[in-house]
């Protein structure tokens, strides 16, 4: 399937279960690095190196835009679970929580140790991560203090980052990093499980729905699906559970599946609210949807030039 500027390229070797189809185009005046789709579909942010913007995705029109043009790096975004504030970083030393409806910042957090690069935000919304490629993360408590700002209360961790995640029973901190994929308890903020990845220079992460897998991407043009359910969550079991991260690989986690079909490096993942497809995004401007119960691909979707414009395809219809 074709249109101006895109095309959409099925598998022809599986049945054909989705359809797509270009809704909207949004002209940014420089390349996106970030895009986040609230939780009720109704907004989606991104960020480049002069802002960060909220659109509406039934009108296209942007409702909200924050100015970094101070910064020297692309900003990250997400939004709360509740998708009433937007939570914004980029390289300086602050972490900003927007409301949305109020366009208004309701707490702004400053960190003296370094700057952010990355944020996810807990399902149950009280938790926020924070992390950069300095190989710094911190979990903060989104109660506002008097002051107002975040307080910290685990962290830091010195690994080269390139992706943080949050389980969704908020129990987990998976971080992708140049190295090694690394899970963290979120309460106690110690290291539970690594997995090692080698011939790996990005390793981005996301957690399956019901907690039990993990998929990663990485420069070996590869998707991995790892059974994560041994992986102690709190408990009386967690204090014989950790681990030194000196020491050697830690038994009892295995890749169940291996996804392949990209030509460069992988260096975005995402996995749909139902569990049964994964999206992936590599190095030659375009984005592959599997099958996360077979790691079959069903189709691939090119509709980015490069020439700082973001496209924006409709979600999947049932078959």
């Amino acid at each position: 399937q074709e249109g101006p500027g895109w095309f959409a390229d099925w598998n022809p070797e599986v049945k054909c279960t989705l359809d797509v189809d270009l809704m909207h185009t949004f002209i940014h005046s420089e390349a996106v690095f970030c895009v986040r789709f609230s939780h009720d579909g109704k907004y989606f942010a991104t960020g480049h190196s002069t802002s960060v913007r909220i659109y509406d995705v039934g009108t296209a029109h942007s409702v909200l835009e924050h100015d970094t043009k101070h910064d020297t790096t692309p900003p990250s975004a997400c939004f709360s679970p509740d998708d009433k504030y937007l939570v914004t970083c980029g390289y300086h030393e602050n972490i900003f929580l927007w409301n949305i409806a109020e366009k208004s910042v309701r707490s702004v957090c400053r960190n003296s140790k370094g700057p952010f690069f990355l944020l996810a935000f807990s399902p149950n919304g009280k938790f926020l991560v924070s992390g950069s490629r300095s190989g710094i993360v911190q979990i903060w408590d989104v109660e506002v203090k008097s002051d107002g700002s975040l307080s910290e209360f685990a962290g830091p961790y010195r690994v080269y980052l390139d992706c943080i995640a949050i389980s969704p029973d908020s129990q987990l901190v998976a971080t992708g990093c140049s190295d090694a994929i690394r899970i963290w308890d979120i309460n106690t903020g110690q290291l539970v499980k690594r997995l090692r990845y080698p011939s790996n220079r990005y390793c981005p992460v996301a957690f399956t729905p019901d907690g039990k897998g993990l998929v990663s991407g990485s420069s070996d043009r590869t998707l991995k699906y790892w059974d994560i359910r041994n992986v102690p969550r709190g408990g009386p079991e967690m204090r014989e559970a950790l681990i030194d991260d000196n020491e050697g690989e830690e038994e009892g986690t295995r890749c169940n599946m291996t996804f392949l079909g990209h030509t460069d490096v992988v260096t975005s993942v995402a996995v749909s609210p139902d569990g049964e497809w994964i999206l992936s995004g590599y190095f030659n401007d375009t984005v592959k949807l599997w099958d996360a119960r077979t790691a079959t691909l069903q189709l691939t979707l090119r509709g980015h030039n490069s020439g700082g414009r973001l496209q924006y395809i409709v979600s999947w219809e049932d078959s």
